[in-house]
């Protein structure tokens, strides 16, 4: 029996670094693929999905979704969901004195209560 594995990671980037860092979390798991593959003679899928903080993605991110069995809304809702938490993080880590900016963290942390009641 051949087991299928999948080793994913979810990550948060800028945009400078994008295509780098899908590079660099496809590679972080070769070592233990070839690993779970020689010793247990799994076949390993490596599926990095990366994001920027303002929604930006790879042209691999939909077969990389794809392949985990996501689809187009969920894919759509996880995006949403990143946004949205670096927003809420950032302020929480630099407060704002911009009204504009402030008005969209407010939005965003009310979205995420109702999120929490439904």
């Amino acid at each position: 029996m051949i087991l299928d594995l999948m080793a994913w990671e979810i990550g948060v980037t800028n945009k400078d670094r994008l295509k780098e860092t899908e590079i660099e979390k496809g590679r972080k798991y070769e070592l233990l693929a070839n690993e779970l593959e020689m010793t247990y003679h799994a076949k390993v899928f490596q599926i990095p999905v990366v994001i920027t903080w303002d929604g930006l993605v790879t042209h691999h991110h939909r077969k990389h979704l794809q392949k985990i069995g996501v689809d187009k809304r969920l894919q759509a809702y996880l995006q949403y969901i990143t946004i949205k938490r670096v927003l809420i993080d950032a302020r929480a880590e630099r407060p704002c004195h911009d009204k504009d900016l402030n008005e969209l963290f407010d939005v965003a942390e009310q979205q995420d209560e109702n999120l929490i009641h439904i």
